[in-house]
């Protein structure tokens, strides 16, 4: 006799919204709402850690979401003069007029849309004379607006910018001071409503994460580029300029506050700067970086601790419960770059052929960590095969 083999369905209950590791930002609001400082609210998430002072460091980063370069950059200097400058050649451009930058093949070209009016053999600075803003014709900057997936057009940044060319493009690069940076940080990763010192742990990791990447060893001289999305963190510049000609502003007064109270404030763990991680919520709990982040080593200050104001900060994430069948399960491993990649980088056998039409998973089982996250995953098919996955992935 035979009889039909049956798919399970499975569901897994959960709570929170992202990696789960470092500081939870409806958390920090929630301790704040009572009564914590910010400095408590970094040394609870930051186990072991310290608030040090920093030197100062001028960040760049790409203004294109996926630090491409592209064909040209339009961009006009809002109330003053614009000063291009490759360091042996300097012109002077009028005010709150576009210009035109191009990769020339061997140099950049200036043109005012119609005539090319410079020419520059490196890789020329474009700077507005007495510190005002740049503003970007085309999309720049991270996708705030589904309907905006490449930035918004006519975008507006503090600083200067630098041309660099890159094949048949030029990339488009924003030097600023990093306290003006996280002006353009802090509101884009915290609502700017919250508590003040919700905000200031904000600005504390957003600092010391930035710091990490860029100036490892704090002597002031920069060591990588960031990205404006959350590859690094979501930098959303000084504001933009809207259909109608009105000024949307990026910035907030409460999250600038926040930055200048802490400024230049980042998080030790003894002499090295802790690249603070952080997410939206951790459902209760944080975790080791090595319960979600499988294959990570442990950290003393990536200790997974309790996060129990999550839901009073107003979460929307608090608990989630995700159905699934076992042969919708199978189709989405099999078509997961992430899965087919750990498995390859690993040398892991690969999802089973046919997963997702003739092949279902069949059973689930799970390794839990020390902070009681998930840290390995055991999916195991009809075939017979087991398939084992960061939980992370």
């Amino acid at each position: 006799a035979m009889s039909p083999l049956a798919i399970p369905d499975f569901v897994f209950n959960g709570g929170g919204f992202g990696h789960g590791i470092g500081m939870s930002q409806y958390g920090a609001q929630g301790y704040a709402l009572k009564g914590w400082t910010a400095e408590q609210i970094i040394q609870h998430y930051f186990q072991g850690t310290a608030i040090a002072t920093s030197k100062p460091v001028t960040v760049r980063v790409y203004l294109d979401k996926d630090a491409v370069p592209r064909t040209r950059w339009t961009v006009k200097a809002v109330g003053s003069p614009l000063v291009v400058s490759d360091g042996s050649k300097t012109l002077t451009l009028a005010a709150d007029k576009y210009f035109v930058f191009k990769n020339g093949g061997t140099s950049v070209t200036v043109s005012d849309g119609a005539n090319v009016v410079g020419t520059f053999s490196g890789r020329p600075w474009a700077d507005p004379q007495g510190g005002g803003l740049l503003e970007i014709l085309e999309n720049s900057g991270p996708p705030l607006h589904k309907d905006y997936p490449s930035g918004y057009p006519k975008m507006r940044w503090r600083g200067k910018v630098q041309l660099i060319r890159s094949g048949s493009g030029l990339h488009c690069v924003n030097a600023v001071s990093l306290e003006e940076y996280l002006y353009g940080v802090v509101p884009r990763e915290s609502p700017s409503s919250w508590d003040a010192d919700a905000l200031s742990a904000q600005a504390l990791v957003a600092r010391s994460y930035a710091k990490a990447k860029v100036d490892p060893n704090d002597d002031g001289i920069l060591d990588a580029n960031l990205r404006c999305t959350t590859a690094d963190q979501v930098y959303g510049g000084h504001s933009r300029v809207a259909w109608n000609g009105s000024s949307v502003y990026h910035e907030a007064a409460s999250t600038n506050v926040a930055v200048n109270a802490t400024q230049a404030k980042v998080v030790k763990y003894g002499s090295t700067i802790v690249e603070t991680l952080f997410s939206s919520s951790m459902g209760g709990h944080t975790a080791n970086i090595e319960d979600s982040w499988s294959y990570s080593a442990p950290k003393p200050y990536y200790t997974g601790v309790p996060s129990p104001y999550e839901a009073l900060a107003g979460c929307p994430n608090q608990s989630w419960t995700v159905a699934i069948s076992g042969l919708e399960l199978a189709a989405k491993l099999k078509g997961s770059s992430s899965v087919t990649k750990e498995l390859a980088d690993h040398g892991l056998a690969p999802v089973p052929v046919g997963a997702g039409s003739s092949v279902a998973v069949s059973s689930i089982s799970v390794d839990y960590g020390v902070s009681g996250y998930p840290r390995w995953v055991y999916f195991k098919f009809s075939t017979g095969r087991t398939v084992k996955l960061s939980a992370w992935t």
